[in-house]
């Protein structure tokens, strides 16, 4: 048998020498890590969930510009920046369309703009 030193608590324990203990954790933090990180994996699992409920209901460019926008307002050295999603883009196109459209028509029929 080898004797280690736990890498998570400190604790002594021991291998056999044929043992391939790769973590370098006890039987004790080797089970708490498994268990916090099947914990963590569903909690990431949900996170998941809730974002795509998010991106399904107004779009995975406007989560994304939220998310942008938020970070910066938090950190606006380390924000990464991202322009305007599609949708919104879009809709200045169109508005920008619409009032030339509106504009160059009345200016046809001597209508003031």
């Amino acid at each position: 048998m080898a004797e280690l030193l736990c890498a998570t608590c400190g604790r002594h324990f021991y291998v056999p020498a044929d043992g391939d203990n790769q973590a370098g954790e006890c039987a004790a933090c080797w089970r708490a890590t498994r268990i916090r990180l099947a914990l963590m994996d569903a909690v990431a699992r949900e996170l998941e969930e809730r974002v795509l409920a998010l991106c399904e209901e107004h779009g995975y460019g406007r989560v994304m510009q939220v998310a942008s926008e938020l970070w910066r307002r938090k950190d606006p050295s380390g924000a990464i920046a991202l322009g305007d999603c599609y949708g919104v883009i879009e809709g200045r196109w169109r508005r920008r369309r619409d009032y030339s459209r509106e504009w160059r028509r009345r200016k046809r029929i001597g209508d003031e703009p």
